[in-house]
């Protein structure tokens, strides 16, 4: 399964995994988050967690694959977690529910 995260990736993983019928369990502390955020959230307050989980607009592909082919893939990507047998995203090393951005 793919799909763009330009809601944020906790509401649009939540869409990807209900139309999959599967979980996942992310690992937070790998989630790519730039300098340029940690720095303006330092200057502002602001918490990068919240920002890296439920903020949009960020245009990049979330994905699943098998573990296996993880090798024979040849682009630039980042494992953030496992897919479960669960029906919902646990964020592994956080504090709180993340849902994502939410339309009007």
């Amino acid at each position: 399964a793919m799909m763009d995260i330009s809601d944020g990736i906790g509401s649009d993983l939540r869409h990807l995994l209900e139309a999959s019928g599967v979980g996942a369990r992310i690992r937070v502390a790998d989630l790519p988050v730039s300098a340029e955020l940690r720095r303006c959230a330092g200057k502002y307050g602001w918490d990068v967690e919240k920002l890296a989980i439920d903020g949009g607009e960020d245009y990049e592909l979330l994905f699943t694959m098998p573990p296996a082919a993880e090798a024979a893939l040849d682009v630039p990507h980042t494992v953030i977690g496992e897919i479960t047998d669960g029906r919902k995203p646990e964020w592994a090393g956080t504090r709180a529910d993340h849902t994502g951005y939410h339309h009007f």
